[in-house]
């Protein structure tokens, strides 16, 4: 999602994160909260990978597969990335990410 469509106020985020579905996924755990509007996209990397660059790289994935797979419109989501999110390939973060965008019904 771009910068315009991204979930970075802590207060939206932290209402995702309380009230919405959580979907659990190996290695993701996503969190869905319809809404009127642009589909908004928030991310969080666990600290596991020690290295910064790890860390960004796994969010630039996590970016990328959002895009493909979240729909545009009418969801906040939040997508929590553990440890194990660092070593696996991109097409396995996407998939477990359609399967759960399947399972809440948020597919386009």
């Amino acid at each position: 999602m771009w910068r315009k469509e991204s979930l970075s106020g802590g207060h939206a985020f932290r209402r995702v994160l309380r009230i919405g579905q959580r979907i659990r996924r190996e290695g993701l755990t996503l969190y869905f909260q319809e809404r009127h509007g642009p589909t908004r996209v928030g991310l969080m990397v666990a600290v596991t990978p020690r290295s910064a660059v790890t860390r960004n790289r796994v969010r630039r994935r996590l970016r990328s597969a959002a895009r493909l797979v979240v729909p545009g419109v009418g969801w906040d989501v939040v997508i929590r990335a553990d440890g194990s999110a660092a070593v696996r390939n991109f097409q396995d973060l996407v998939q477990e990410m359609a399967c759960a965008v399947r399972k809440v019904g948020a597919a386009q």
